[in-house]
């Protein structure tokens, strides 16, 4: 390593070693602070009003509480001696800072919202927003940390220290090295020792990898392709040339992806409109969340060429050229049908066994996202193909789960509903008018009317509960008169 690529790299840690710094306490901080106003706001519900929800709440934002503390705690670990001298190479770029902001914010309005739930005394839906927000803090402190503390120091003499995400230091000498091996085209390079145990590994996408890289080379560590290839550090994060039928016909397959999502954009749009006067309403509810499958049935027909998520950086031209990106307005569109679906799910049936419904979605998203997995090469098992293909899943799971269950549920039951309670609320400078009734099994649930049926309920009016139970017994109640 020359003179001058040490004194760039060491004027780049220092411009960023302020911004790394205080992501990691902001975010702790923020966590702890706001879980516990929450555990408070909760506390004060459950002295006040006896809820036994609320201490769901509490409970929830404990565990939040908790894993502030550790983000500050871990964060604070002492930095590498080798990274003050400026000697540390490979490091995370700016995305696990981003996503670890962005699932922060999205993880503490989950939180908050569960919160609102226990003070309302909504045991699924608390548990429901808990569960995920939880989820989403937990990702959020492993990227922050990740960026903070996943480092590689090395120097001219081959001595290596890697830095993992929790900040715990091994040290190691090139000599201890047996083989290194990069996988295409993803670019991840994974070393071994002499006789195969993983020792550390670091990706194409990470500042000055190609420099440890080179070194490696220099030092006569064995490089081992997969797929195999030959080329040397050029190829290393390049091209996966592959000579098959499906990479022969990349153009068609890559014109097929649209003009299949222009099909089922045209078909969902038709669905609402013009066949909704000449078929049954669950079966056309049906068709709108089943059309965005058919994209997951084209991705099995041709896992070769199609990428869920978007071409990587360091792919060749020939890796571009030889595969197609699944178009990423599937993704909006898919966002836009479950959109619908959690409407209609408020606003036609509401769903009163709402445990059933997250365990049938579940299930549908498990099937999607294994069913993909067993179809796409190995090569392509990368991080943002496989976050993509998940994300897509999960937003089209509850749209799926929720119309099977309409479409195949049994003959609608009627009985005497007992009103429990009412309330109106204000939303977008409309208001909303919700009837808590009671169920045959005791459960109360609360369902959003019309207007009408709202003054009914207010004035003791005889209404009538339409209740459907379709897959897994999952029940969807509506109320008329």
């Amino acid at each position: 390593m020359n003179r001058s690529s040490m004194n760039r790299i060491t004027m780049g840690l220092s411009d960023t070693a302020k911004k790394r710094e205080i992501a990691g306490p902001v975010t702790g901080i923020l966590i702890v602070l706001l879980a516990v106003l929450m555990m408070f706001g909760s506390f004060c519900v459950c002295v006040a009003d006896e809820q036994s929800v609320a201490y769901h709440g509490i409970i929830l934002n404990a565990a939040a509480l908790i894993t502030g503390i550790i983000t500050l705690v871990i964060w604070r670990r002492p930095v590498l001696k080798e990274e003050r001298q400026g000697e540390v190479l490979v490091k995370e770029t700016k995305v696990p800072l981003m996503l670890g902001c962005i699932f922060t914010a999205a993880g503490e309005c989950l939180l908050f919202a569960a919160s609102c739930m226990a003070i309302l005394d909504k045991t699924e839906s608390c548990y429901g927003f808990g569960v995920f927000g939880m989820a989403l803090l937990l990702f959020s402190c492993w990227m922050l940390l990740d960026y903070r503390h996943r480092r590689i120091a090395f120097d001219e003499n081959g001595n290596i220290t890697y830095s993992d995400f929790t900040g715990r230091l091994r040290s190691y000498h090139y000599s201890q090295i047996g083989r290194m091996r990069l996988w295409l085209p993803t670019g991840s390079v994974r070393l071994t020792d002499s006789r195969g145990k993983r020792l550390f590994s670091f990706e194409g996408n990470m500042k000055h990898s190609q420099e440890l890289l080179e070194h490696l080379l220099d030092w006569n560590v064995e490089l081992a392709v997969r797929p195999e290839e030959g080329g040397g550090v050029c190829s290393a994060f390049g091209a996966n040339e592959m000579d098959t039928a499906e990479h022969r016909h990349v153009k068609g397959i890559r014109l097929g992806a649209w003009a299949l999502l222009a099909v089922i954009a045209a078909g969902c749009v038709m669905s609402v409109t013009l066949l909704v006067r000449f078929m049954a309403l669950k079966y056309m509810l049906l068709l709108f969340a089943g059309l965005p499958l058919l994209m997951f049935f084209y991705y099995l027909l041709f896992p070769q060429v199609l990428i869920w998520s978007g071409m990587p950086r360091y792919a060749s031209e020939a890796f571009k050229r030889n595969h197609a990106a699944v178009p990423s307005a599937y993704l909006i569109l898919v966002w836009l049908v479950l959109l619908f679906f959690m409407t209609a799910s408020e606003s036609l049936f509401a769903v009163a066994d709402g445990w059933k419904m997250f365990g049938f979605s579940v299930l549908i998203a498990a099937v999607l996202v294994i069913s993909c997995l067993l179809r796409m090469p190995g090569v392509m098992r990368r991080a943002g193909n496989i976050a993509v293909l998940c994300v897509c899943a999960i937003s089209l799971c509850y749209s799926l789960a929720y119309s099977i269950d309409l479409a195949f549920s049994g003959p609608a039951e009627h009985y005497a509903a007992q009103i429990m309670g009412t309330r109106v609320g204000e939303e977008d400078g409309s208001m909303h008018y919700h009837v808590s009734v009671m169920l045959e099994d005791g459960k109360i649930l609360e369902l959003k009317v019309s207007d009408e049926i709202y003054e009914l309920a207010q004035s003791d009016a005889a209404l009538r509960v339409c209740q459907r139970s379709g897959v897994f017994g999952i029940r969807l109640v509506d109320l008329h008169k």
